[in-house]
């Protein structure tokens, strides 16, 4: 179960927090996640690549390097 789940990782039982306070906060982490995704999806496309290092410069190409074999592949 999803309370249980989140009990064993915060280490805070559910009771002691209200539904608007775990809905607000799972709200936040929905909010975070889709910034992130949108975030990694722009730099795979080369829209938003300012914040990125060299370094992560690098493993982005490696990754879309990676990525154009398998297409490659497949449509071999």
């Amino acid at each position: 179960m999803i309370i249980d789940r989140y009990q064993k990782i915060s280490g805070t039982r559910v009771e002691e927090f209200n539904e608007g306070k775990i809905y607000f906060e799972l709200t936040m982490m929905k909010n975070e996640n889709d910034k992130l995704l949108l975030a990694s999806m722009q730099q795979i496309t080369g829209e938003d690549l300012s914040a990125l290092t060299l370094n992560d410069l690098h493993q982005l190409e490696q990754q879309l390097e990676i990525s154009f074999n398998k297409v490659r592949d497949r449509k071999a």
